[in-house]
Parts: C-alpha cells; sequence; structure tokens
C-alpha cells in the first residue's frame, strides 16, 4: 500500500484498502506504533546532550500527524483520497488533537535544552495564524519557530521546500540538527536531514511498497494476503471479544462488588431481548385493553418503562443493566439522585459518548451533547439568551403565535354544529411550538425558518433508527444507506440555516431580536474563527428546536388533558387568566407573573408528565455518586418519572393531579422536569412564558373537555408524549361581564 498524500491522483479508494486502513486505525495498532516511535525518539533524546553551550542544538519535527493528528478529518471522509480543498477546511479550524506520545517527547525535548523547530508544509499565509493557535492548545507550547511554506515555494515538493529550510538553519543561522522526526518520507529525504531521522507511522498506511511487482511473486502475495486475512480475522474477533464483553463484564464486576446487581446480560446485546421482550407484552396488551377516559391513570411507567419496574423491584433503586457493550446504573436512591444533581464540574459527569455519535447528524457538537470546556464554553454565551430580561422581550412573540391558533380555533368552533368541535390538538400545538421557535431564532425569516425545521424533524426520523451492533463495534461511521441519507439531509440543513442567519443578520430590524444572528456575533468574537462559529451557531440551532419544540408542545397538550379532567382548577385557571388579562389585553411579562394558579398547574403536569423522562450522565472519570463508586464510562440514567411518584418525597397522593402542592417550594432534587446540576435547561424560563402565554389565551376563551374518542396512551418517542394523541371538545365561553 502507498502512503495517501502520495496518491494524490486517485479518485476512488479500492474498498479493500480502505478497510484495511480503517482496521489499521480503528483497533488501537496505530496508536500503538506511534507510542512505540515516541518512546524510542523520547530515549534517544533523552540520552544525548547538546554539544555546546552556545543553543544551537536543535530538532525539527514536522506538524500534520507528527505533532497534530488529522484522524478525525480522516475518518470523516471515510478514509478517502486526499483533498487539499476539504483539508485546508479542516486544518483552519485549528481543532486538530494533539498526539499525546509526541507531546510527551516535545517536552522531553524542551527539557533537554535543544532548541525545537516546527516545519509544516501548510500555507502561512492561509493557515498561518490557526496553525500557531492549533499547536498551541494542543500543547505545543514553547517552541522556538513554526516555519510554514510561504508563497515563493508554493508549487514545489516537500523535498525541496524542507531541505531549503534545514539548509538555512543549518548553514545561514548555524544551528546543528540533531533528530528529524516526521511521518512521511517527504519529511527525511534531501538535503540537511540531521544526524538521526525518526519516521512515525503515517495514519493512512500501514507499510511503503517499493520496486516492481512481477508474475513470479504472485504466488508469494497471495499466500501472504491469505495468511494476513487470517491474522485480521482472528484480531476481530478477539477484539469484539474485548469490547464486546470482557470491558463491560470488568465494570459489571466492579458494581457487584458494591453490592450493586442487575439483570445478567446475554453476549453480544446484553438485556436489550430482554428489554424489547417486556415492551411487545405491554403493547400485545394494550392491544387487548383499549382504555378510554375512565381508564387513566397518570403513573405511565408499567407501560413505557416496564422492564425498569420490574428490575427495580427485584434488585432496588440502584440497579445495573447493559445494553450492548454499554453499563447503564438505574438510580432513584436520594442520596445518589442528590449528589448527581450537585455535581456542577464538566470533568465528572457529561453527556453519553455513544449518544453523540447516534445523534451527531442532529446535534453536531451542539449544548445538548458537548461536554468538557467545549460545553462550558457553548453555555457560556447561550446562557445571556435566556436571561429573565430576554425572555421578557420574547414575550410579544408569543403571543402573536397564541392569537393566531386561537383565532383559528375560535373559527372553527363556530363553524361546527352546536358551537362545539371535537379536535386532536396536538397538530396545532406543534404549529404553534414551531412558529414562536422560528420566530425567536429567525426573526422576520420565521417563515423559512419553519421550513428549515420541518427538514430537522426529517433529519430526526432519519437518525433516530439505531444500530446497535455499529455502535458497539466503533462501525456507525460507514456509509450505510441510512447513513448517507443523513449527512446528505445534514448538508442541506447546514446551509439553508447558514444562508438565512447571513441574510438576516444584515438588516437592521432583526438586530437583537434574531437569537440565532446574535449568537452568530458573540460565537465569532469568542470562537476566533468563522467556521467555528458557523459551527456552533447551525448545531445549536437543531439543539434549541429539539430542546423546544417537542417538549412544549407536548406539555401544553398533557395540560389541555389534565384541566379538562380537573374542571374545578379549570375554572380557577380561567378566572384568574381573566383578572390578569382584564379588558381584553393581550398578556405581557407583568402579567404573566401574577397567574400563580397557571404555574402551579404547569408545574404540577411537569411533575406528571415531564417533558425529559430521563437525567442522563456518563461519568466521564471515576466518580462517587451516594456512597456509589461509579467506573468512568458508565451512563447514570434518573428515570424523573420514578423520582415525581416517590411518596416518601410526595406523599400519599404523589401519583394524583395536586396542583396545590407547589404552593410551597419542593423539597430539593425531587423536582427534575428540566434536568439538575450544571446542566439544568437555559431555557426553561422560555418554556414557562411559552405555555403559560398559550394556556392563558386558550382557557380565556374555551372550555375544554375530554371527548368520547380520547385513548390515554403514553408513549416514550424523542419525549413521553401521547402516542395517540389529546383530543379534546372545545366550546366558547363567554367574557366575564
Amino acid at each position: 500500500m502507498v502512503e495517501a498524500n502520495n496518491a494524490k491522483n486517485w479518485r476512488t479508494v479500492p474498498a479493500p484498502c480502505v478497510g484495511y486502513v480503517w482496521a489499521y486505525m480503528s483497533w488501537g495498532q496505530y496508536g500503538r506504533d506511534v507510542g512505540t516511535a515516541a518512546d524510542e525518539i523520547a530515549a534517544y533524546a533523552a540520552s544525548q546532550d547538546p554539544a555546546g553551550e552556545d543553543g544551537l542544538d536543535a530538532w525539527v519535527l514536522d506538524v500534520d500527524d507528527t505533532c497534530l493528528s488529522n484522524l478525525p478529518y480522516y475518518q470523516a471522509r471515510q478514509f478517502g483520497p486526499y483533498d487539499p480543498a476539504a483539508f485546508k477546511a479542516w486544518a483552519s479550524r485549528a481543532a486538530c488533537p494533539g498526539i499525546p506520545a509526541m507531546v510527551r517527547v516535545f517536552r522531553t525535548l524542551k527539557a533537554g535544552g535543544f532548541r525545537v523547530f516546527l516545519l509544516s508544509g501548510r500555507d502561512e499565509e492561509a493557515l498561518g495564524a490557526c496553525t500557531a493557535a492549533n499547536l498551541a492548545a494542543a500543547g505545543f507550547a514553547g517552541y522556538d519557530r513554526l516555519i510554514m511554506r510561504s508563497a515563493g515555494y508554493r508549487g514545489q515538493s516537500s523535498v525541496v521546500f524542507k531541505s531549503s529550510v534545514r539548509r538555512r538553519l543549518m548553514e545561514e543561522e548555524g544551528y546543528r540538527i540533531r533528530g528529524n522526526v516526521g511521518d512521511q518520507w517527504s519529511d527525511l529525504q534531501g538535503d540537511c536531514t540531521g544526524d538521526r531521522l525518526f519516521k512515525v507511522p503515517n495514519p493512512m498506511q500501514r507499510e511503503l511498497v517499493r520496486g516492481r511487482v512481477d508474475m513470479a511473486g504472485t504466488s508469494m502475495a497471495v499466500t501472504a494476503v491469505a495468511s494476513l486475512c487470517c491474522v485480521a480475522l482472528c484480531s476481530l474477533l478477539l477484539y469484539l471479544y474485548r469490547i464486546l464483553w470482557l470491558a463491560p463484564e470488568r465494570v459489571r464486576r466492579e458494581l457487584r462488588a458494591q453490592g450493586i446487581r442487575g439483570p445478567p446480560p446475554s453476549f453480544p446485546y446484553g438485556n436489550v431481548a430482554d428489554m424489547r421482550q417486556a415492551a411487545a407484552d405491554v403493547a400485545a396488551k394494550r392491544r387487548e385493553d383499549a382504555g378510554g377516559v375512565t381508564g387513566i391513570v397518570h403513573d405511565y411507567r408499567p407501560a413505557v418503562f416496564p422492564y425498569y419496574e420490574k428490575w427495580r423491584s427485584e434488585y432496588g433503586p440502584v440497579f445495573s443493566y447493559s445494553v450492548g457493550n454499554m453499563v447503564f446504573l438505574h438510580a432513584t436512591d436520594p442520596a445518589v439522585v442528590r449528589d448527581v444533581c450537585l455535581c456542577v464540574s464538566p470533568d465528572d459527569l457529561g453527556k453519553s459518548s455513544y449518544m453523540k455519535t447516534t445523534h451527531r447528524p442532529l446535534f453536531g457538537d451542539g449544548i445538548l451533547k458537548s461536554n468538557g470546556d467545549a460545553w462550558t464554553r457553548q453555555r457560556k454565551l447561550i446562557a445571556p439568551e435566556f436571561f429573565h430580561d430576554k425572555v421578557k422581550g420574547m414575550v410579544d412573540l408569543m403571543v402573536g403565535s397564541a392569537q393566531a391558533l386561537v383565532r383559528a380555533w375560535e373559527d372553527r368552533v363556530a363553524g361546527s354544529d352546536g358551537g362545539v368541535l371535537d379536535l386532536n390538538v396536538d397538530d396545532d400545538l406543534r404549529a404553534y411550538s414551531a412558529d414562536v421557535i422560528s420566530r425567536t431564532c429567525f426573526g422576520s425569516s420565521y417563515v423559512r425558518g419553519k421550513k428549515i425545521f420541518a427538514m430537522i424533524r426529517e433529519l430526526q426520523k432519519t437518525v433516530t433508527k439505531p444500530n446497535l451492533l455499529a455502535e458497539m463495534t466503533g462501525l456507525s461511521f460507514l456509509p450505510t444507506t441510512s447513513n448517507r441519507a443523513a449527512w446528505k439531509l445534514n448538508r442541506r440543513v447546514r446551509s439553508l440555516i447558514l444562508d438565512v442567519v447571513k441574510e438576516s443578520g444584515g438588516r437592521d430590524e432583526d438586530d437583537g431580536t434574531n437569537l440565532l444572528t446574535t449568537m452568530l456575533r458573540s460565537a465569532e468574537a469568542e470562537a476566533g474563527s468563522v467556521a467555528a462559529a458557523e459551527d456552533f451557531v447551525v448545531d445549536n440551532c437543531k439543539s434549541i428546536y429539539f430542546a423546544g419544540y417537542e417538549t412544549t408542545a407536548v406539555t401544553a397538550a398533557w395540560c389541555l388533558m389534565l384541566l379538562a379532567l380537573h374542571p374545578d382548577w379549570q375554572r380557577r385557571v380561567r378566572e384568574e387568566a381573566r383578572e390578569a388579562l382584564a379588558g381584553g389585553a393581550a398578556p405581557d411579562s407583568l402579567s404573566l407573573q401574577k397567574m400563580k394558579q397557571l404555574t402551579m398547574v404547569i408545574q404540577e403536569t411537569l411533575r406528571l408528565y415531564p417533558a425529559g423522562s430521563v437525567v442522563s450522565r456518563q461519568a466521564l472519570r471515576e466518580v462517587t455518586l451516594g456512597g456509589v463508586r461509579v467506573p468512568e464510562g458508565v451512563n447514570i440514567y434518573v428515570p424523573v418519572s420514578t423520582v415525581h411518584l416517590d411518596e416518601g418525597l410526595w406523599g400519599s397522593g404523589a401519583r394524583e393531579f395536586d396542583p396545590e402542592r407547589f404552593a410551597t417550594r419542593p423539597q430539593l432534587h425531587s423536582y427534575l422536569p428540566f434536568g439538575a446540576g450544571a446542566r439544568t435547561c437555559l431555557g426553561q424560563g422560555f418554556a414557562m412564558a411559552e405555555l403559560k402565554v398559550l394556556l392563558s389565551l386558550v382557557l380565556s376563551r374555551f372550555e375544554v373537555a375530554l371527548s368520547p374518542a380520547y385513548r390515554h396512551s403514553p408513549a416514550l418517542k424523542l419525549v413521553v408524549e401521547p402516542e395517540n394523541g389529546v383530543r379534546v371538545v372545545l366550546k366558547s365561553v363567554r367574557a366575564a361581564p
């Protein structure tokens, strides 16, 4: 095989080559080879002393795939042929991770008193600043000089360019090059190469084959290929056994040693078969029992999460289970829940890495799925956009959308028989939610924004069909039919978002009212590069859509269902809303604050039917929660519905609708509708205002009763939502005299 960068004329890489390179890169051999080379370099450097005290003993290090890794770029391109334009775009993001083994070599050289020159074939004019920033961020701080390809060397080979630079260092500046390190042969060839050459592995090769292959060698080649295939197959089986069984079993043993038990897993899917069977049994029972209005039970856990309920009854409030090779800790113990809520370090708990991989086209590196410093930076930029004063300025947008919905319902009620309308509210509530988010995100371009959100919803349908085996084995990046469809749709969504944001950003009337444009300006000032700022806006546009669209619409539907069941509370909320909106006034931030009864009803709705069914975290390093030592990599699930229905926290009436319980503040860590801890939802104030605006206007105009056709059917999709919708009967009510 040849190095990919030396095969510039290839436009199609043979599939066996892709698989060969993928195996080398994905199964750890590349990392081990780099570590071996780095150890040899460091050992040699440590054994050498500078020849004199003049400070002229130097080492030359290549940059790409020697100091900085381009592996994420290669993976994103499916290990395809080298594309100069695509590589330039990647390098300009200054996002290349440092190669840890080479960072150690660099520090060894600096500690030994050597001068270190970083020599790169990148274009100095186009990539100089971002490369320097990337090196500093990756741990290469304190080098003597970064030398890149200037205009005079464009079009010349790497051998010519790097030889010229080394000659200048040695002959004109007097340096003694004691060592020269690179991943390409062109880094080490030519003149003035130095005392000792070190070739580190190139991520896109296994070996360089020179010379001619003649027919006499064909038989030997076939034998070698067959042997290689056998070795590869054995390596694959060992790799799969290690990642699918040995690694998770080690974690399970650590938990069992602490008394944390759980259902025994099966190879290779863990407890997935048990979960699917339990869900199928519930679905069959639901088909037998059509239910109806009289069959409404607010505790939906046995129907939606039957496996969790079964295991919790068998193994207690803290138990483990496995999905493939991923180990989960399901916890409802108050001490564990408390510590999850109190954890504020982004280095201890974060979002699950497997969900980030699965949902990358949906969320990218946005705030919903990012971790560590990336999450901290994004929260810093986004949080001010949802401060109370900003939300107050968005109320008028919400009112406009809600009034349009109410007018449409009034027209339909007026045209119905007897002034009574039997209506499934779900689609209308989703349209309201989409309208509010579109106006908020895109300002005067909200109509185009709604089309973008419709495409994001299609992207959701494409992405949320996970292939568990692909996730477990690290093959989720392969160009399957569904992946290609998702990637294509994602590129289209990205292009449309950026087009609208940039167009509206130049119009004065959108200044300050277009959330995404405001975020883009903040991100450009913070990120330092246009590409990083655009990624930030696109990823978080999708995050805002998912955080606000489904949750608000579904919560409003559940709230109308509960108020239809409890006409006494409906009457109290209506009277309060009419008093706050006296004279037909539209809701504003002051009148919303006066609606205490409505606030309690919404809070109780979110307790019984929380939009987020689980607080999900992953231990980014070993942590202790409620006295349980949680190994690194374990996924922690706190089921919100179980916490919200805990009679120890909420009393014997925990399963009943009683908004009065929110007349006083609930116990700490017992109420989690907007998540917990440092990652509590930034948009909760926005969501509450959006719900109060809508419900106050609807209840001021209509009496709401459940339709005889309503069937209570909570089901887990993106959130826990009514599978068959919420069907109500609307009747206009006259304004109070």
